[in-house]
């Protein structure tokens, strides 16, 4: 772990922004950057390979997983190394926990149950596949998804209680809510399960690969495919509400809130579209590839890029407000705790940023 000083700089910007929308279909235009928020760079951690798992924020300690086959426990504070886990593959899985249990998947087939403090491996479930998507953790029941194309519904004593074959890869998290587990996969379809014994209610077939994590609000499942489109379901029929084509694939996992869907698309945009209609209320232009799913900092969207930039951009103008030039692509969504922000990237490095509590609305662990 070291620690060297924040790069911020004014970044050009082609929006469209929500005015514009009142007119039509809305033709990009440059607009003036947001005033940059008091941002601050705190610290950075070396990891021995790429760093392409989102990371996640339990008590005083962080958890991600890396390419060098470990997932990791740092002081959020300091970045100082807790403990480190060696798994035999790959770690692109973002833990999920539960009570004193952090579970992640790993490349090597395995979903591992760690303890919280000491990073001891306290049970691990062979899925006989790589499991590259995350475990999500609902009524004490883990859902987690493997290469191979099975959801299994564990226990959180590592126990099968039931699991759901698709046709294809599942490389995202699932999404429980309601009584029903929403998943994606390869097979070109959204999948939704009943939490009690896995059996199918639906499935809404795409144009292509499934790989986002499903949002789900006001009886609304939000999910983005590879045919280019982010697709609005009812969550309880899987009738389609109203789908929004972007210009390149949709692999980041949509934020929703404001009434609004915010996602990246693989045409170098990031989307904000009205949850209600689908229609765009500004489009940022950054550039380059954006698989990296937002999170929401402040008065800010935050999100990565192909090219290694971290962007922090406006909520409601869609203008740029911040950005910072990391050393690798930045597939991995950031993650926003209070006044915190954590971002992995592929230079094998995980960095942590503070905000000045007066430049946003942000609540929960804080540093000065």
């Amino acid at each position: 772990m070291k620690a060297r000083g924040a790069h911020m700089k004014a970044a050009p910007a082609v929006i469209l922004a929500a005015a514009l929308a009142a007119c039509g279909t809305p033709q990009a235009g440059s607009v003036a950057q947001e005033e940059a928020p008091a941002i601050h760079f705190r610290w950075e951690f070396d990891a021995d390979d790429y760093v392409r798992a989102d990371p996640i924020v339990q008590g005083d300690l962080i958890f991600f997983g890396s390419d060098d086959n470990r997932v990791r426990a740092l002081a959020w504070r300091t970045g100082e190394l807790a403990w480190a886990f060696d798994t035999h593959d790959n770690v692109t899985s973002t833990p999920a926990v539960y009570e004193n249990l952090l579970v992640v998947g790993s490349w090597d087939g395995n979903v591992y149950a760690l303890d919280l403090q000491s990073g001891k491996e306290l049970w691990a479930f062979p899925t006989g596949a790589p499991v590259s998507g995350s475990p999500a953790v609902s009524d004490s029941m883990i859902y987690v998804g493997s290469e191979y194309g099975t959801l299994y519904a564990l226990t959180v004593s590592g126990d099968l209680v039931w699991s759901f074959a698709t046709s294809g890869r599942i490389e995202s998290a699932p999404t429980v809510r309601d009584g029903m587990v929403y998943v994606g996969s390869t097979a070109n379809s959204l999948h939704a399960l009943r939490v009690t014994d896995g059996s199918l209610a639906w499935t809404v077939p795409t144009g292509g690969d499934v790989t986002t994590t499903p949002a789900v609000v006001d009886g609304k499942v939000v999910f983005g495919s590879v045919d280019r489109r982010l697709y609005c379901l009812d969550a309880a029929s899987g009738k389609e509400l109203w789908s929004f084509k972007a210009d390149g694939a949709v692999a980041s996992s949509p934020l929703l809130m404001d009434g609004a869907a915010f996602f990246g698309s693989d045409d170098g945009r990031v989307y904000a579209v009205d949850l209600r209609r689908g229609r765009p209320m500004w489009i940022s232009d950054l550039g380059a590839i954006v698989q990296s799913s937002p999170a929401a900092w402040g008065d800010l969207v935050v999100v990565g890029t192909d090219e290694g930039k971290l962007y922090g951009i406006d909520r409601a103008s869609g203008s740029i407000a911040w950005e910072y030039q990391t050393g690798g692509a930045i597939t991995a969504g950031p993650t926003a705790v209070g006044n915190l922000l954590f971002v992995g990237s592929l230079d094998r490095k995980l960095y942590a940023f503070s905000m000045d509590e007066s430049a946003g609305s942000v609540t929960g662990a804080s540093v000065p």
